[in-house]
């Protein structure tokens, strides 16, 4: 009987000596959704601009498009999430602006997912600053004659 209680006070003693770990909560993205009268005039007032598009992933969600670039690595985290829905009486053309990290710099960013919902299969998504490898990435996801836009936005990094 001694012994086992000695044994139940080693356990409680190693698990109250134990360092608690902390998880990290990923941090919101900056997102500003617009509505635009012609999709090109971004582009048009943006000539300078590399723009690095966005994959459509092969396994799309129903009643959407999924974007990625990069992948995950081994030890890579959820550092920002964020995600919105809005609807329209008429169909819009809908310009999306993500931004990792809303202020300063992050974590190396190692893959980006942004899940859309609308009402069109017409869209694009490009990188229009930072990318992978950086601590850093605003992207930017246009949407065409839509009824309804809403996303669903990932960043790891390290």
């Amino acid at each position: 009987m001694f012994l086992k209680l000695l044994t139940f006070l080693a356990i409680i003693g190693l698990s109250l000596a134990s360092p608690v770990v902390e998880e990290r909560s990923p941090a919101p993205l900056k997102a500003d959704v617009i509505v635009v009268n012609d999709i090109r005039e971004f582009r048009a007032a943006n000539p300078s601009l590399n723009l690095v598009e966005l994959k459509r992933s092969a396994n799309q969600p129903r009643l959407g498009i999924r974007y990625t670039l990069g992948s995950r690595l081994a030890g890579d985290v959820l550092v920002a999430t964020l995600g919105d829905f809005v609807s329209y009486s008429v169909p819009q053309n809908v310009k999306l602006t993500l931004t990792y990290p809303t202020n300063g710099y992050g974590a190396v960013v190692t893959h980006v997912l942004v899940d859309v919902q609308q009402s069109s299969s017409f869209g694009s998504g490009y990188v229009v600053g930072g990318g992978i490898g950086q601590r850093f990435i605003q992207i930017v996801i246009e949407a065409q004659s839509t009824t309804y836009f809403g996303y669903s936005a990932y960043v790891y990094g390290l």
